[in-house]
């Protein structure tokens, strides 16, 4: 099962199981685009050879908006994996990444 964490402006890793999915398949190559907003979280996935066109799961969830001291700033990504050790200290994600894109918009208000 996927997690993704996106701050907000109530708490730092509010989580968003991405429980639609299901098993994560080792060696199986898979497409995430994950997206958010002041008010929502949504994630997409499928395995690779099927995107976009068919089996795309997509799940949405609400949020509160980021900080505005936290809006401009230099974000952090991790790939982590879901096991702990004794001290609840996650393990490296394990895995190869290729073609990451990571896109930031600050939309103006009106």
């Amino acid at each position: 099962e996927m997690h993704v964490s996106v701050s907000s402006s109530t708490q730092c890793q509010q989580a968003q199981r991405f429980s639609n999915y299901g098993t994560i398949t080792v060696g199986t190559e898979y497409h995430v685009q994950i997206a958010f907003d002041p008010s929502s979280v949504t994630i997409k996935a499928s395995q690779s050879q099927d995107w976009p066109n068919s089996n795309v799961i997509t799940q949405t969830f609400t949020r509160d908006a980021t900080l505005s001291d936290s809006v401009g700033q230099t974000a952090s990504v991790w790939w982590i994996s879901d096991g702990f050790d004794t001290q609840h200290r996650t393990y490296a994600g394990n895995a190869t990444f290729r073609n990451i894109v990571l896109m930031s918009v600050i939309y103006p208000t009106s």
